[in-house]
């Protein structure tokens, strides 16, 4: 307990899957953090202590830590300058950014595709990134005193699965975005680091976690068996976040049960894999 004690924190795409955890736990570690999502839709996730039943903020402070809910679109310039003139008013500066915020579209071969998704993603995922990364960054430079970004990246930022094109290409720019931080920023003290789960029990992944095919497939491919937990990325979020981190920078966390060391995974057969599971169309939704 206490290891972000006086920290204050921002979290985009709180609402929900990583973002909740991550809020939750830099909460109960004694951080003040600002909850940034477009809306607070309560999509419930799969945590068995959380019963989803208030937004994220009210959870937060009914076991009594500190939160506030800001909306945001990430995607929208003038919607984070906006989100972050409000943290400063809440709080008065900010010392961690977790730029989670992202969405996912699949199930189109790559001469096939419009190009809509890919731009919506982009926005999203690519350009929300980078613009809450210069809010927090001015404002850490000017307060003088360090901070931490921890970018949500994903094993897609480095292993291309069939059929995720789209996706696998601004979660590769997001991985570059966290080193080009670290390049630029790491004289101020501020460190940047990446996390990098496999498939997750998120609302974002829900077809995937319900289609009991495609699950069996991903808990067979992976040596702990397993789909990734939001507690496993929010508890690594804690330390990247925290002052045992210190020294930790410009590093990609992969959170996936041994998947990756094990040549484990089944890209190269998406398709059929699509097929098997009855998931010709995939929908979206954020994390």
């Amino acid at each position: 307990m206490d290891r972000l004690k006086g920290k204050i924190a921002v979290i985009t795409g709180a609402s929900s899957g990583y973002g909740r955890a991550m809020a939750r736990m830099f909460a109960a570690e004694g951080a003040k953090v600002a909850c940034l999502s477009r809306k607070q839709d309560l999509v419930r996730g799969y945590e068995e202590d959380d019963d989803y039943t208030v937004p994220v903020q009210e959870e937060i402070t009914r076991r009594g830590g500190e939160a506030v809910f800001i909306a945001c679109d990430v995607s929208d310039r003038e919607s984070v300058r906006l989100a972050f003139e409000e943290v400063d008013r809440i709080y008065g500066g900010l010392d961690i950014l977790v730029n989670n915020a992202g969405i996912w579209f699949s199930g189109a071969p790559i001469a096939e595709q419009t190009g809509e998704k890919l731009r919506q993603m982009l926005n999203v995922n690519v350009m929300g990134s980078f613009y809450c990364a210069q809010e927090a960054l001015r404002r850490m430079v000017a307060q003088g005193r360090g901070g931490r970004v921890i970018q949500l990246a994903s094993t897609a930022s480095f292993l291309a699965t069939a059929f995720e094109a789209d996706y696998d290409i601004t979660k590769g720019a997001v991985l570059m975005l966290m080193k080009s931080i670290t390049a630029e920023y790491s004289r101020y003290g501020i460190t940047s680091n990446a996390i990098c789960p496999a498939y997750g029990l998120t609302p974002m992944g829900r077809k995937l976690v319900e289609n009991p095919v495609y699950r069996a497939s991903i808990e067979h491919s992976v040596p702990l068996g397993k789909w990734v937990h939001p507690k496993d990325v929010a508890y690594y979020a804690v330390f990247l976040a925290s002052d045992e981190s210190g020294h930790v920078n410009g590093t990609q966390a992969v959170i996936d049960g041994g998947q990756r060391a094990c040549g484990g995974g089944h890209a190269a057969n998406m398709e059929g894999l699509f097929r098997s599971a009855g998931l010709d169309e995939l929908c979206t939704t954020v994390h």
